[in-house]
């Protein structure tokens, strides 16, 4: 196996055999700071339990997964898993890290046995390849079945936390392309993008629907107040926008509001959302509408 292999005495808090035994051990940083890092994270965390130092040497992302395999680790006596290691240059590179450990007669760890692997090269290739397949080309954001899939997890959850829903599109956007081309209207789309990535937070979910139509979920509101008001925002931001240009460009705005674990899901979102925005449409355009059960 490729990799440096390694047996750390957690007494002494040392190594003591490291052998490397390929090129894909260490990658782009030097088997000499992997293994600074891999003790100090063996010392801190199975050595003195200390489970809160997790995010000192691991991206947060991937906190959740070394946890469950150091609990495993002291369950089951090994374990494999793979994470984002803190380098010393501020950056963080993919490892899969094999451990197996020696008890003592009281059932202590007193020594961990393992092989680290360079996996920085295929896991980004991966994130590549990922982000390509989820997201809209044109506008980077989700595209409409990664979006749904992910707005139906959000409604699954079981604890009763409110969402709001947001469907808009821009008002002519016709007129936009017969008049200026195809090129200026994808610059008008990418330009809404921008201003919703701008204006929603990064917990929020953004997705392209199709054509200039654009959906959010903002979700966990703290009151139904702060996402009227965002509603009035992008309408007034998109605006702005379009009029530095000479244009007059516009979105329109479906709303709904939900709760996970009601019983909606994506579908009964867009339906509903789609009655306001077809209100909203009515109304002259460049407004937002809040969904009731009377436009259905």
């Amino acid at each position: 196996m490729e990799g440096c292999m390694f047996e750390f005495d957690l007494k002494a808090c040392k190594f003591l055999i490291v052998k490397n035994t390929g090129e894909g051990a260490a990658g782009h940083n030097t088997e000499k700071q992997i293994l600074e890092k891999l003790g100090g994270f063996i010392t801190d965390t199975i050595a003195e339990k200390n489970s809160s130092s997790l995010n000192k040497y691991f991206h947060e992302e991937d906190s959740s997964a070394v946890h469950k395999a150091l609990t495993e680790l002291q369950r089951a006596g090994r374990t494999v898993f793979q994470g984002r290691l803190h380098t010393s240059d501020g950056d963080y590179h993919w490892y899969r890290f094999y451990m197996a450990v020696v008890f003592d007669d009281k059932r202590q760890i007193k020594r961990v046995l393992g092989n680290v692997l360079d996996i920085n090269d295929t896991q980004n290739k991966f994130a590549r390849m990922q982000h390509k397949a989820e997201r809209d080309p044109l506008t980077g954001i989700y595209n409409r079945a990664v979006f749904e899939k992910y707005v139906n997890e959000v409604l699954a959850d079981s604890s009763k936390r409110q969402h709001a829903f947001f469907l808009l599109d821009i008002d002519d956007f016709k007129n936009v392309n017969d008049s200026r081309g195809h090129a200026f209207g994808d610059t008008v789309l990418c330009e809404l993008t921008a201003n919703l990535e701008r204006s929603f937070r990064s917990s929020d979910l953004l997705g392209r629907i199709g054509g200039d139509e654009f959906a959010v979920l903002m979700c966990d509101i703290t009151s139904m107040e702060n996402a009227l008001v965002k509603a009035g925002q992008i309408c007034s931001l998109y605006t702005k926008g379009a009029a530095k240009e000479g244009l007059k460009i516009s979105c329109s705005i479906g709303m709904v509001f939900c709760e996970s674990d009601d019983g909606a899901d994506f579908d009964d979102l867009y339906q509903k959302a789609d009655s306001a925005l077809y209100k909203a449409k009515g109304k002259g355009k460049n407004v937002f509408v809040v969904f009731d059960e009377n436009m259905l």
